[in-house]
């Protein structure tokens, strides 16, 4: 079986293999390829809730969030039980790299906000990283959507407006796009993106 071939039983056993380290070590490789996207956006948003994305040390805290977070992965990947079931592999990755986050956050705290004086305006860094966690949020919300669902992209919309530029649901309300829809249907719809969402621990 190729590499690109293993499902992630296969590949987190390998990923476990001591016994053959040049095994083990091909395992690790693909297994960054194949997941470090989705570490990505986790570490951006686990970064985002305590650091601004303009930021001048953003991407540098991302990246040390995630450096660190393979070791961690590297030292406990095996006693991680359910490695058949995907989503809960996702879930225990987000917990992981929250952790590793928050730790983070607090080992740096001064460093971060009284070392820096660099003034950058929120809007002008990390951008990149922030629409590719809003890429793979839209991939999971189209995912789960049910097929007969009229109303994934209207939601998708209005959710890249309320979490991404911090639209309330007054003013998604006041938009002309949005005119046929009363306050608690843009509610409605914000929320249900929201539990859909947590059942893959995205938020």
């Amino acid at each position: 079986m190729k590499a690109t071939e293993l499902n992630q039983e296969a590949l987190l056993l390998l990923c476990c293999n001591r016994e053959q380290p040049k095994e083990m070590e091909r395992g690790w490789r693909l297994f960054w390829r194949r997941y470090q996207p989705r570490m990505r956006a986790y570490a951006v948003y686990a970064v985002h809730k305590n650091l601004h994305a303009g930021h001048p040390l953003f991407k540098d805290v991302v990246n040390d969030i995630l450096s660190e977070a393979m070791v961690t992965i590297r030292d406990h990947i095996a006693s991680f039980r359910h490695r058949d079931s995907e989503e809960r592999f996702a879930a225990w990755l987000s917990i992981l790299i929250n952790r590793v986050a928050l730790r983070y956050m607090q080992k740096n705290y001064s460093r971060l906000y009284f070392d820096n004086e660099q003034a950058v305006p929120e809007e002008s860094a990390g951008n990149d990283d922030r629409w590719e966690l809003y890429e793979y949020i839209v991939h999971n919300i189209r995912r789960m959507a049910a097929k007969n669902s009229v109303h994934t992209e209207r939601d998708i919309a209005l959710f890249l407006l309320y979490a991404f530029a911090d639209f309330s649901p007054e003013e998604l309300l006041k938009l002309p796009c949005n005119n046929q829809l009363s306050l608690r249907a843009i509610q409605l719809a914000l929320n249900r993106l929201k539990q859909k969402l947590k059942k893959v621990d995205i938020i």
